[in-house]
Parts: C-alpha cells; sequence; structure tokens
C-alpha cells in the first residue's frame, strides 16, 4: 500500500503542475493516474472475501482518499452463466446515483447562460399542465414541486417490473399528475422531478438528454464506458448482469425501463474515479457549480429538508452525522443492481461500491471507510445505557404517554405501550425498542444510535416528536383508535375509481377484513388504524382515508399525495 500511495501522490503533482501549463491537459493526467494505479492490496480486498466468487455477480469498489484513489478492485462475475469476470470497466447501472448528473447538468446549463433555475418549468415543457402555482426549476432540483412519483403511479396503475416503460409512456403519467401542495411548501423524494430536469436539460441545450450528457461530459472526462439507456432494448458491451439472490442461487432480472433523469446512467468503476475527481478539481463545470451542487436545499420558510434519510442537497444526496462524523451519502437499488456512496468532507475520503446482485452494498464501503479513515468515528462514546443519567418517571406519568400514534405525511402508524414499567415504541412489523426517560418528557430509545423521542401537549393533543443525526425533527400524533363493526366494511365494498389515471381498485370485505384488489396489482389487505384510516400491507397503498360516507377515498405515502378514487355507484 505505501508504494502505491508514493505512486499516486507523484501522479498528482504532475497533475497540479499540468493543469498550471496546459488547462486541457489535466482530464489527461487523471486518466494516466487511474491507470497505472495497482489496486493490489490483499488486506483490504479480504473485505471482499464474501463476493469474491465466480459464483456471485459482479462487485466493484473505489475509495478516494484527499483527492488520491487509494483503493479500487472489483470481484465476482458479470454473467453468472458464462462466468465472465468482473472489471474496472464493467457498466453497472447506477440507480440513484443517477440523479447527480442530471443535477449536475441543470446547474452546468446555467452557467452557461442557457437556463435560469428561477425559471418556470412551462418554458421550456409548455405540454404541461399550467399550475394553479408556478413551479420552477429549482422546485424540480429540490424535490418541492408536489408531484407526486410517477414510480409509485406505475406501481399502482399495475405496471411490472419487466413491463416495458418509456420515457415517452412517463412523460404522459406526469402530465396527469396535479400539485399536492404549493411548490416550495413541504417535498416529495420521488422520481418524478428528475425526469422534466432531464427533459429541460435537452430543451435547453438543444441535444437529447444521453447526448448532451456524452458530449460535454463524459467524453470531455474521459469516461468512455458511460452512457445513458435511453431505449429498453438498447444493447450494451461488459455489463454487469442483474440478479436477485434467492435462498440458494440467484435468479436473473429483467428490466425494460428506458427511463432516464434519475436513473438508467450505467458507468464502471474507472469512469467514476474521474467523476469524483472531477468534483474535487473541476475541469467540467465549476467550483461554483459543484459548491451548488451540495448545498442543501431549503422550503419557502427558509428551513432545510429534514427527511428520514438526512438533509437534502442539490446533488440528489443526503447529508447526516453518521459513526461521529458528517457524511454524505446516495443508496439505490434497482433490477438487482445495488450501489452506494458515501463522502466524508471533513476527512476529504469518497467511497463507492456496486453491485449486481445484492439488496445492499453499502456495508463493504463503510468497511473501506473505516480502514482509512475509521480513527475519527465513534467521537461520541458509544451508548451506554448503564451510565446514562435517567430521570424517575412514576407509572402514571409514563402512561400519559402511552397510545397510537400516526404520521399523516408518511402513512406511518406507531404504538407507545407500557410494559414491565418501561415505555416502550413498537412498530407495525413488531419490533420493539424501550424509552429510557431524561427529563419529564424527553426520552432516549434504546438503539444503536442516539436518538430521542419528545412529547409535547399540543392544545390536548399529544405529539411524538423525533431526534437523531440523521433526522432533525419529525412529528407523530396520536390518534383514538377505531375499529369498524363488519356491517360499516361492507358498505365500503365496490369500484373505486380515479379517473386522471384510469385505475380501478375493487374493495371487498372478507373473513373480518378489507381487502383492495386490481388485477395487475393482486390483492391488498387493509388494516384500520383510526376514523376512516386505514394502512396496507404493501406500499402502493400505504395509507388511505375515506371521506365520511365511505364514497370516496384518498392514498397517501411519502411519495403519492390527495391521490382521489371516486365509488363508482351502481344502477
Amino acid at each position: 500500500m505505501k508504494s502505491t500511495m508514493i505512486l499516486s501522490r507523484a501522479f498528482f503533482l504532475i497533475f497540479l503542475i499540468s493543469c498550471y501549463y496546459h488547462p486541457l491537459a489535466s482530464t489527461r493526467l487523471v486518466v494516466q493516474q487511474l491507470e497505472s494505479f495497482s489496486s493490489q492490496n490483499p488486506a483490504l480486498d479480504t473485505l471482499f472475501s464474501e463476493v469474491d466468487r465466480q459464483d456471485h455477480p459482479a462487485v466493484g469498489a473505489i475509495a478516494i482518499h484527499k483527492g488520491e484513489v487509494v483503493y479500487k478492485n472489483s470481484f465476482g462475475s458479470a454473467n453468472l452463466s458464462t462466468q465472465a469476470p468482473a472489471t474496472l470497466d464493467t457498466k453497472f447501472r447506477l440507480s440513484a446515483i443517477s440523479r447527480q448528473f442530471t443535477a449536475f447538468a441543470i446547474l452546468f446549463l446555467e452557467e452557461q447562460g442557457k437556463l435560469s433555475i428561477k425559471d418556470d418549468i412551462r418554458k421550456y415543457l409548455p405540454m404541461l399542465p399550467d399550475y394553479e402555482h408556478t413551479i420552477t426549476i429549482d422546485h424540480l432540483l429540490s424535490m418541492t414541486s408536489g408531484l407526486s412519483d410517477f414510480w409509485q403511479m406505475r406501481d399502482l396503475i399495475g405496471q411490472h417490473e419487466e413491463d416495458v416503460f418509456t420515457q415517452e409512456q412517463t412523460l404522459k403519467t406526469i402530465n396527469k399528475l396535479k400539485p399536492a401542495f404549493e411548490p416550495g411548501e413541504d417535498y416529495i423524494y420521488g422520481h418524478t422531478d428528475l425526469v422534466l430536469l432531464a427533459e429541460i436539460v435537452a430543451i435547453a441545450s438543444g441535444q437529447s438528454f444521453p447526448d448532451f450528457m456524452k458530449e460535454h461530459l463524459f467524453d470531455p472526462l474521459g469516461m468512455n464506458n458511460t452512457l445513458i439507456k435511453s431505449q429498453h432494448h438498447q444493447t450494451m458491451e461488459n455489463v454487469a448482469e442483474s440478479y436477485m439472490p434467492l435462498e440458494t442461487g440467484y435468479r436473473e432480472v429483467v428490466t425494460n425501463s428506458g427511463v432516464y433523469g434519475p436513473i438508467n446512467v450505467y458507468s464502471t468503476i474507472n469512469d467514476l474515479a474521474k467523476w469524483e475527481l472531477n468534483l474535487l478539481e473541476p475541469e467540467i463545470g465549476s467550483k461554483v457549480v459543484v459548491e451548488k451542487l451540495f448545498e442543501s436545499v431549503k422550503l419557502n420558510s427558509g428551513k432545510p429538508i429534514d427527511s428520514w434519510n438526512g438533509q437534502f442537497a442539490y446533488a440528489q444526496q443526503f447529508y447526516h452525522w453518521g459513526h461521529g462524523v458528517k457524511e454524505i451519502y446516495q443508496i439505490g437499488f434497482l433490477g438487482g443492481h445495488a450501489s452506494a456512496m458515501f463522502k466524508f468532507p471533513d476527512q476529504e475520503f469518497t467511497v463507492i461500491v456496486l453491485s449486481s446482485g445484492m439488496p445492499y452494498s453499502g456495508y463493504l464501503g463503510m468497511g473501506l471507510a473505516e480502514h482509512f479513515i475509521g480513527e475519527h468515528f465513534f467521537n461520541d462514546e458509544p451508548n451506554d445505557f448503564s451510565q446514562l443519567k435517567t430521570k424517575q418517571l412514576s407509572r402514571r406519568q409514563l402512561q400519559k404517554f402511552a397510545g397510537n400514534y400516526w404520521n399523516e405525511r408518511s402513512g406511518l402508524s406507531r404504538k407507545v405501550e407500557l410494559i414491565n414499567d418501561t415505555l416502550t415504541y413498537i412498530r407495525t412489523d413488531g419490533r420493539t425498542s424501550g424509552l429510557l426517560p431524561l427529563t419529564d418528557n424527553k426520552f432516549q430509545m434504546i438503539a444503536g444510535g442516539k436518538v430521542y423521542v419528545t412529547f409535547e401537549d399540543n392544545n390536548g393533543s399529544m405529539n411524538m416528536n423525533f431526534e437523531s443525526a440523521t433526522l432533525n425533527v419529525d412529528s407523530f400524533t396520536r390518534i383514538q383508535p377505531v375499529t369498524y363493526g363488519d356491517e360499516k366494511l361492507e358498505k365500503m365494498e365496490g369500484d373505486y375509481y380515479n379517473s386522471n389515471h384510469g385505475i380501478v381498485y375493487t374493495l371487498r370485505f372478507e373473513e373480518g377484513q378489507l381487502i383492495a384488489n386490481h388485477p395487475r396489482v393482486g390483492d391488498v389487505r387493509l388494516s384500520q388504524v383510526s376514523e376512516n384510516i386505514f394502512v396496507g400491507n404493501r406500499n402502493l397503498l400505504q395509507s388511505i382515508r375515506f371521506n365520511e360516507d365511505a364514497s370516496a377515498f384518498t392514498v397517501n405515502s411519502d411519495e403519492i399525495r390527495g391521490l382521489e378514487f371516486i365509488k363508482i355507484q351502481s344502477n
């Protein structure tokens, strides 16, 4: 490793000198640095021993520390049938990591004067509806347009993973969406806004989105094995085939999506190194663009977006404090391909792990991070609950916080119960965590990280607020549980129709439970939470709220807001 580090530093010095004399030479030197890099490091390779097999789908990893590539390698097979080995030039579908390139393209075009992020999106996309409130490019970049996620809509419509889904079909679906709130007042982390951004890039530049990215970003950086898949039938060489792990072996996954903007960038470990090095010393774009890219977005109120994933940035990545240090990350999973990227800006370290047959590859990247910058981790002592200074509260004081809680925004329900003198937080899947009292109303959750729960009496309504390294504040409201009798549930039976998208769900009452059915979706079992509120056992109907006479219901989740279905009255 030591000799590799010295060689790397030498190339970095040449890189700096050449940048001064030859502004266009730096990209060539980055390529030379990567080509000359030796990835031989048996000690680090052992971190990947479980995937370093011919019968395992492809995995690739790279680590960059203080502007130098300090590790890169590939493992497994790009094709399990032929056992063709994965290489550093094997293409992986990047899933959510694709989003950063779309955001970069918009800011790059703004710097060139081709657009302004304050522009009304209908200036470029006049075919969109004339919304009640103006949606700007900035609203798309910040995920605050109010438009629901077309991908979740695709699930509701009954589209399957193997079904052909094109950019044109996607735009038709988006055309039918109505903003669920005034732009900038809230956020929906989905795919819709990124599709529209890709279309704006095409209109503003006069080129198709894939061609623009190739000519102005990928080719100048020497990312010769990076492309955007814009046709479902498009063929590529040296691609890691997609697999889904089974109890024994793997099942090949076929996806027929030609959608781009939020997904469908295919790239390699070598090419992503060039991209990351460009973000450190920009040759394409500028430092101003990169700084904007990693700026936290804000709502109209001026508050940053604090989601369950962390604080959101224009780069379509999230900030939070993990392992005691500041971390920027993005993870994704699509059709067997999993991608994970972690940046530790204060330690100047980035790690990326790509795979084609794992639901999550991030733990492998964190193993590399621990090796290189682990001395900075866990600056705070790990939780020692036996040493925690708690406050003694009576059963009566604890009992007043017990009850059923509901988050309307996400459609999540939780329960708090007093079990053996310990206030206990219960999730919908039955997992529990004890809550240790720090004050009269603030508790620390018995969990791996520091998660705090505060109860507040808000004019007679009890709120349960969360704070953690990832999340600043999120709130649940206590609700009164209600269980309808069979007669009332039977009155909810019938066909419910959404006219915008032409979707019909049939509700039936069976064996004491309400069930929603769509021919291509199958059954979704609905459980009652409170008055008129039900939750589904599948994400596509995560939460539905009926009106008083059950003549209509609306679907709500993190990705879809206020999608209304009207009961079709029989003659």
